[in-house]
């Protein structure tokens, strides 16, 4: 693989020293004619593209190397930093669920508070009327006939 390496960089550096020296040839042809000056050109245009692309393999391994890593990082970073809020989620939701439980039991809590104060109005009002019937009649246990005297 190694080997593979060296000789696809052997090979880049080839294509750019020949572009290099093509368009060196290309200038000295400057004073050609038009249909010479066309076809070297259409020449150059091609030599052009390859040699480029073997710039950019050349240089390639020694500039987007660093990047390629720095993504690579970013990328686990991502990863990571989405499997916490997947889960800072479902954190979220079970946070919900018990939130409304409790709720749930806050509102009957508070409705037996709601009752327990009407009973004890109730209670109450039945005790001042008992202690205010006591006083009219002057009787100090009330009987209901009919119950079990």
């Amino acid at each position: 693989m190694e080997m593979l390496k060296e000789y696809s960089a052997i090979g880049a550096l080839v294509i750019v020293v020949a572009f290099l020296g093509f368009a060196y040839y290309l200038v000295h042809q400057a004073s050609a004619d038009p249909e010479t000056w066309n076809r070297l050109f259409s020449l150059f245009s091609s030599l052009e593209a390859l040699g480029f692309a073997a710039a950019g393999l050349l240089l390639g391994k020694s500039v987007g190397l660093p990047g390629a890593k720095a993504i690579d990082a970013l990328q686990r970073e991502n990863a990571q930093l989405s499997v916490e809020a997947n889960t800072m989620r479902h954190v979220a939701k079970e946070i919900e669920g018990d939130l409304q439980a409790a709720q749930g039991i806050l509102s009957d809590e508070t409705e037996l508070a709601v009752k327990r104060t009407d009973a004890e109005a109730a209670l109450s009002r039945a005790l001042k009327r008992t202690s205010a019937a006591r006083d009219l009649t002057g009787i100090e246990t009330l009987r209901i006939e009919g119950a079990g005297a």
